[in-house]
């Protein structure tokens, strides 16, 4: 990607559509088994699809970490299963003692979530809960193409994957069903793909990969009020499966390639940022199999070096405001991460120059800020 063209469409917007990998041959780099897997239109479709077929609704509750997204918690919500919240830390180890502590004997289902493609350590994992008829819910939304991710075995009964936001696809869920483990007992139908959210979502990403073709990216309103209307319909009514479109470009990208350029991405702007001394790398390490969904930092000042960011046309996105539901006050370390994380782009159309400009803008952002240290 060439310096002017990065400067003008910014770096870390969302995905143009790759026409030229739709047209190309199937790699065989993944296929998923179609006996334990449901493709739907989002990660937040399929776990609303796996509540519907294990037949949840009120009266059930769910235990989820206290750290996690809105899109994770609003199919509970709409189908009125209550939710319990276990804590997580500042370091995003799930807390099996805690997570123990609050089972009730109407919890049915709990959720561990694998930050930014990292896998939790087994360690963990072993530490968390197990009881009769309680379903175990991996999620892999933020790392869909690393290895824990993708294996034969697999700490919960189902993981939960999605593709589009780190793949150019307008629309990517899987859930997929552990060896062993029976189909559940009221698998819905699916519909096929929604207008509101796929077909937003296509011509979204066709008129951006037309504008970043002829101007780099500009105008951005011809497309981002589409980008912004399929997010306000992601989530609305029955689950719908994935589009055969998505279901084809998955299988025909270049999925090595992209997690190998991830990876380079992650290291070079990790170690650019390592001697920052107001800045915390969430992590800085890169065990092998990892696909990183970016390089997540904490600043004390966020809101404000963004600010510096965006102007500098660099959008890093917020791993997130915590949903009502979580109390601040009863898990003040996960609302502090909530209040001081950032996620730097390290996807697979930058490279080397586009890591040195991220780290040379957040230097000179922080050090207006009076947080650099010596630059």
């Amino acid at each position: 990607m060439k310096h002017a063209g990065y400067r003008r469409e910014g770096i870390g917007s969302r995905f143009p559509l790759d026409l030229p990998a739709l047209l190309g041959p199937a790699r065989d780099e993944f296929r998923w088994r179609d006996d334990r897997c449901v493709a739907l239109e989002t990660g937040r479709a399929a776990i609303g699809w796996l509540i519907d077929a294990l037949g949840l609704g009120p009266g059930d509750r769910a235990l989820l970490p206290a750290y996690v997204c809105e899109a994770a918690v609003a199919p509970f919500r709409l189908r009125g299963v209550d939710l319990d919240f276990y804590r997580v830390g500042a370091n995003l180890v799930p807390d099996g003692e805690d997570a123990t502590s609050r089972l009730t004997p109407r919890t049915r289902l709990l959720m561990v979530v694998h930050y930014f493609g990292f896998p939790a350590s087994r360690e963990a994992l072993s530490g968390m809960p197990e009881a009769e008829n309680l379903v175990r819910l991996e999620d892999w939304v933020q790392g869909p193409l690393s290895a824990g991710a993708l294996a034969d075995e697999s700490f919960g009964d189902y993981r939960v994957l999605a593709w589009h936001k780190i793949l150019p696809v307008p629309d990517s869920g899987l859930l997929i069903r552990g060896a062993g483990v029976p189909p559940p007992p009221h698998s819905p139908p699916l519909r096929a793909p929604r207008a509101a959210f796929f077909g937003r979502r296509l011509v979204a990403k066709s008129l951006k990969a037309l504008a970043v073709k002829i101007t780099g990216g500009a105008p951005r309103g011809l497309y981002r009020p589409l980008f912004d209307a399929a997010e306000s319909a992601a989530g609305a009514g029955a689950p719908v499966r994935m589009s055969r479109f998505s279901r084809r470009l998955i299988e025909r990208l270049p999925l090595g390639a992209i997690v190998r350029r991830r990876r380079e991405n992650f290291r070079r702007l990790a170690d650019a940022l390592s001697d920052l001394p107001s800045l915390t790398l969430l992590r800085s390490d890169l065990p092998e199999g990892v696909c990183p969904l970016g390089l997540p930092v904490r600043l004390p000042d966020r809101d404000r070096v963004l600010a510096r960011l965006v102007a500098a046309r660099i959008y890093p996105p917020v791993h997130w405001a915590l949903p009502a539901e979580v109390d601040p006050a009863a898990f003040p370390e996960e609302a502090a991460l909530a209040a001081e994380e950032l996620t730097l782009p390290v996807d697979q159309r930058y490279g080397a120059e586009e890591m040195d400009f991220i780290a040379g803008q957040l230097r000179e952002a922080l050090a207006r800020e009076g947080q650099g240290g010596a630059l």
